[in-house]
């Protein structure tokens, strides 16, 4: 496709016209920018579209300068693009997981990223037989096959699939926690036997990555079993009002039959398998790995849509269901906040030498979800919003405020179908227990009105039997049942059902100290021995000079360091890096199972040592402690003098002994 030529922008000028027009000379500055790494200057473009399309400035406000502002954020993506790979580089682990990658990352990516590694392969082609085997007793298995191996969005295995967008995420979950457990041994799903057997896959290791996606995608369609359907019982099928006339059976066979699946994407809107073919959607196409780059532009003969990749980079953003949010300023993750509401905000103070020159929102996967270039005062604005619309009516807005002494960053996230998606969905699907299965049957909503009625009905005659006896036949009961008087009587069963609860409700018992860290060190083992999840933690640390009690002087203020925390229960390793104020690493600590760990300090060799939290303390390594209550319990030692006090939801313990002047720890009281 030939490239636009940049002109002056109209009133209908669009915000993809105007960034295609100069995406040959944004790639100009990339590639010098990433010293010609065309692969890195992509991305790097790429990224620049996905957030420019996201924050859509007033096309007349920068059409005067609208060269600079695109560099401006081209320059800035590429700071962050650079602090980034070294924040991924230095918390990864070496886990290779197919699995674990989110719900709107592409697979091909993760492939081509992990090259032509046989073990991540090898996963793959396993998880390829789980499938197969799995989609004709579960819609799980083809969710998994839309997934992984057809490249389909969330959004749209929910349309072939006819469920909603959380019944899906609640599928992947189900079809990864089954899936892992079918890769350490595959006959641990006793519900499997007895299946139809996995296909045959005589695959060659070591293969391209989309070389290798076409032979288990050919293997699938081999495996495939029982008629198709006609078009029209297909538009029969998805134009009906009832869910469940996509059946597992049914909708194993459109997974697995390209004739089928592209009549169902034509009837849904959706892009055709052509369009979704793991050279079209990864790579160049084989012909041309010999014949250029395969850019736009660049003289190889490619004929394809060069805007095809950043528009699919744009929707896995916009589709993206984030666990965390976490806030970065010119690169450096400030802090962190748990998705875990419809309506989610995080404030943070940016205290820093540094100014501020861009400000991004990452999710826990490293998915950039806003990036906005600042200008602080006198040169920009006092206050600055901007606001970043994603699918399924959700929202990303970002605030900026410079009236105080630091700039203050507010950032609220805001999901609607939250509150939807904590119940259960089955999806006319079984949920299967041990190598039994049972069916979730839903009421209709006008099934339960008549029920409750007839049961009333019932309860209010046998209520009439009683009275009847104690010559209470009189009683009026059209009067007992209006809703003032039922409102009044529940106000008084409820006024003693509290009157009662107070006057039985006892003194809380006095908790020791001992038995508060014994408990919250067994919470705290219990966490770190999960091995579905890896723990980071991100923690502030002060040092300073106590002020002099004559004077009454306040502590003044040394440094301001920031400590993380990465920790894998599967692994049972954990990772632990010291940064100044400026983000610059400092120091690190590689810590073993058996508790052995290796320190790493600038300019001097690594060194290997038992933690001891006393000598920490001595050697100012305060850094290698955690705030928990196992490190607390050690550093103060057996005889230390403790004392708990109880403050709203927490616990606050103390503690004096003869290595400590005093320690201080606080426990929440939900769990500890």
């Amino acid at each position: 496709m030939k490239m636009p030529k940049p002109r002056a922008i109209s009133p209908s000028s669009s915000h993809e016209e105007v960034f295609a027009q100069r995406y040959r000379w944004l790639m100009g500055w990339a590639l010098r920018l990433t010293n010609h790494d065309r692969e890195q200057a992509e991305d790097l473009v790429h990224d620049t579209f996905v957030q420019f399309m996201i924050n859509r400035p007033d096309l007349g406000v920068v059409q005067e300068n609208i060269e600079g502002y695109l560099y401006g954020m081209l320059r800035n993506m590429h700071i962050s693009q650079v602090r980034r790979a070294l924040r991924i580089r230095e918390t990864a682990f070496p886990i290779a997981d197919i699995l674990s990658i989110s719900e709107t990352a592409s697979v091909q990516t993760e492939m081509r990223m992990a090259g032509q590694r046989v073990q991540v392969q090898d996963e793959l082609c396993r998880i390829c037989q789980y499938a197969s085997i799995r989609k004709n007793s579960s819609k799980v298995g083809s969710v998994v096959i839309l997934r992984f191996f057809h490249g389909y969005y969330p959004n749209e295995i929910a349309a072939v699939a006819r469920s909603s967008r959380s019944g899906v995420d609640n599928l992947l979950q189900r079809a990864r926690t089954e899936a892992r457990l079918y890769l350490k041994d595959p006959d641990s799903l006793s519900f499997l036997a007895g299946e139809q057997a996995a296909p045959d896959l005589q695959i060659r290791f070591g293969q391209e990555p989309e070389d290798l996606l076409c032979e288990l995608t050919d293997a699938l369609y081999r495996s495939r079993e029982g008629e198709c359907l006609s078009s029209e019982q297909l538009r029969e099928t998805y134009q009906a009002k009832q869910a469940d006339r996509v059946s597992p059976q049914i909708l194993a066979h459109i997974v697995c039959c390209a004739v089928c699946l592209d009549e169902v994407n034509r009837l849904l809107g959706l892009p055709l398998l052509a369009e979704r073919e793991p050279e079209k959607m990864t790579g160049r196409d084989k012909r041309d790995r010999d014949k250029g780059d395969g850019g736009p532009g660049d003289g190889s003969g490619s004929t394809g849509d060069f805007m095809e990749k950043p528009r699919r980079r744009l929707k896995e953003v916009l589709e993206h269901r984030p666990k965390e949010l976490r806030v970065s300023v010119n690169g450096f993750i400030l802090g962190s906040h748990a998705i875990n509401s419809e309506l989610n905000k995080l404030s943070i103070s940016a205290k820093g030498e540094e100014k501020i020159g861009f400000v991004e929102v990452f999710s826990e996967e490293e998915v950039r979800l806003l990036f906005c270039v600042v200008d602080p005062p006198p040169d920009g604005p006092v206050e600055r919003k901007v606001t970043a619309g994603l699918s399924d009516d959700r929202s990303l807005e970002l605030f900026l405020d410079f009236s105080d002494s630091w700039p203050n960053l507010n950032v609220t996230y805001h999901d609607p179908a939250f509150a939807s998606e904590t119940g259960a969905e089955s999806l006319g699907d079984e949920v299967r227990t041990g190598s039994g299965s049972d069916r979730v049957e839903v009421q209709s909503p006008t099934s339960i009105p008549q029920h409750h009625s007839v049961e009333s009905t019932g309860l209010l005659a046998g209520l009439r039997k009683r009275l009847s006896d104690f010559g209470l036949q009189t009683l009026d009961f059209g009067q007992l049942l209006r809703p003032g008087t039922v409102t009044a009587v529940f106000a008084l069963l409820l006024i003693a059902v509290l009157v009662f609860v107070q006057l039985r409700q006892t003194r809380p018992t006095t908790t020791s100290a001992a038995d508060l860290l014994q408990r919250s060190a067994n919470a705290e083992t219990e966490l770190a021995a999960r091995t579905d999840q890896v723990l980071h933690r991100t923690i502030s640390l002060e040092v300073s000079v106590p002020g002099a009690i004559a004077t009454g002087s306040a502590p003044r203020l040394l440094a301001r360091q920031r400590i993380e925390v990465w920790h894998s229960g599967e692994k049972r390793i954990t990772a632990r890096r010291l940064y100044d104020d400026r983000g610059v690493l400092i120091a690190g600590d590689w810590r073993r199972a058996d508790g052995v760990q290796t320190l790493y300090h600038h300019g001097a060799k690594p060194q290997l040592q038992i933690p001891n939290p006393q000598s920490a303390i001595r050697n100012s390594e305060v850094w290698q402690l955690d705030p928990s209550a196992r490190d607390f319990t050690a550093l103060v030692g057996d005889r230390a003098t403790t004392h708990v006090e109880q403050r709203g939801e927490t616990y606050l313990i103390s503690a004096e002994s003869a290595d400590v002047i005093k320690a201080t720890l606080i426990l929440s009281k939900s769990d500890l």
